[in-house]
């Protein structure tokens, strides 16, 4: 009996251990992985907006009857900070491609003024103009470089409201108004998820608006045409389903784990995007005698050239070198520029790094023709401080699209010998000028 008992035993071993070796040869099914949390780009959404703004305005006086009084210049500039707030709605043609519509109120200062003192006439006089309200209504079109960030273009209409006064006491002038000026505005950016439906976004606008007559008591009719060029950040939420759930997980055809470039090692790119600038003159001779400001707007092309440095899992550092050969109008310059500047960034994804940076400009000043030559300001090299910002995003593990925005402001340029109505006279110089750009950035070394 034993026997039997202990034969019985070793079969069954026997068949446990064969269906145990049999079950390890069979292929082993991959558990099934979650959908990718991806952000929720279709819907509507709404958001508040802040930045800086410089335009360039262009006065026409006729000359006929008054030769003495005709004028014609495109150099008036003004400035100053701008915000309000947004709304829109997004729609995905595809899994890469969006279009939408936008639209957005805002308030700004963004202002114009000169005061010229009594020894030119008697009490003196200020003219001034300031932007203080605008409206827009802009269609965009946008690409998906990763899951959470897109790259856009956008533009559509544009209203806004300048206010200006015209005070010359001797001549018992006296005179303020308002009028609303339509145009059209262009644009682009880059906008990146945060956390949940909240993102972020830094987008540079221009408007370019109808030519307008404005009739004064100072000057009678005067034909005006505006342009201004607003840098701004935004914050957006967006309405629909929270990332990860069914109704928004990725269902397109990308690899799930995306670029990963090293954010390590040297770069090179180039860049191109809309600038605007003022130049701030006072007179050293002639107190009070102040012009706020000489303006000018352009495109910029220029070349990139870095270092990063990945110091944490999500940080990265470097510093940077860019190079635009300037930008000039019909009567004002600003000579080639150079910056150098130091980066910080943090990786709101391994693919998508969101910086700030700082540093040292350097640009050359230059008059062309002030109302014909009545000033006219030698070439001077000046050095000053830029500060800014911007989203990068992988499209390869190797190849980066930005958006950036730069601020830059030169030291002031003291006792500039200038030619006034041919008489030598003393001035100081107060230069900022800002861009938006769009780069294509190459990272060197291994991924």
């Amino acid at each position: 009996m034993a026997d039997i008992r202990i034969a019985a035993g070793s079969v069954a071993l026997s068949v446990l251990f064969a269906g145990l070796a049999s079950a390890a040869d069979m292929p082993v099914k991959a558990v099934p992985k979650a959908p990718v949390p991806v952000p929720a780009w279709e819907g509507f959404y709404v958001g508040g907006h802040v930045g800086y703004g410089f335009g360039v305005s262009r006065f026409d006086r006729d000359q006929t009857g008054a030769a003495a009084n005709g004028f014609s210049t495109d150099f008036l500039s003004n400035h100053g900070i701008a915000g309000g707030a947004l709304a829109g709605y997004n729609h995905l043609l595809t899994s890469r491609v969006l279009i939408g519509l936008e639209g957005d109120v805002g308030w700004s200062d963004i202002t114009f003024r000169t005061d010229v003192p009594d020894i030119f006439i008697p009490n003196g006089g200020t003219t001034k103009f300031d932007i203080k309200m605008s409206y827009a209504a802009r269609a965009r079109l946008g690409f998906l470089l990763t899951p959470e960030t897109l790259l856009f273009a956008t533009g559509g209409w544009v209203r806004s409201k300048y206010e200006y006064l015209f005070d010359v006491p001797n001549l018992a002038i006296s005179e303020s108004g308002s009028r609303w000026l339509d145009g059209w505005q262009v644009g682009a950016g880059m906008e990146t998820s945060l956390y949940g439906n909240w993102g972020a976004r830094l987008e540079y606008l221009h408007s370019f608006y109808k030519a307008d007559t404005l009739i004064t008591q100072a000057m009678g009719p005067v034909q005006t045409k505006e342009s201004v060029g607003v840098g701004r950040v935004a914050l957006i939420y967006r309405f629909g389903q929270p990332p990860g759930s069914q109704a928004n997980s990725w269902a397109g055809s990308w690899d799930s784990a995306g670029p990963a470039p090293s954010w390590t090692g040297f770069y090179g790119g180039a860049a191109v995007g809309p600038g605007a600038g003022s130049t701030k003159v006072d007179s050293v001779d002639i107190p009070g005698l102040s012009f706020n400001g000489f303006g000018l707007a352009g495109v910029i092309p220029a070349g990139l050239f870095g270092y990063n440095l990945r110091v944490a899992e999500r940080v990265v550092a470097g510093v940077e070198s860019e190079i635009a050969p300037g930008v000039s109008t019909t009567e004002f310059k600003l000579e080639p520029i150079v910056a150098v500047r130091g980066r910080l960034g943090y990786l709101v994804t391994p693919a998508n790094l969101a910086y700030v940076s700082a540093g040292w400009v350097s640009t050359g000043i230059k008059t062309q023709t002030i109302i014909n030559n009545i000033v006219t300001i030698p070439s001077q090299r000046v050095n000053g401080f830029q500060v800014g910002g911007g989203i990068e995003s992988a499209i390869t593990d190797h190849w980066l699209a930005r958006f950036a925005y730069q601020y830059s402001a030169a030291r002031a340029l003291d006792n500039i010998v200038a030619d006034f109505k041919g008489t030598p006279a003393t001035f100081q110089a107060y230069t900022r000028w800002h861009y938006g750009e769009v780069a294509l950035v190459y990272l060197f070394g291994a991924p």
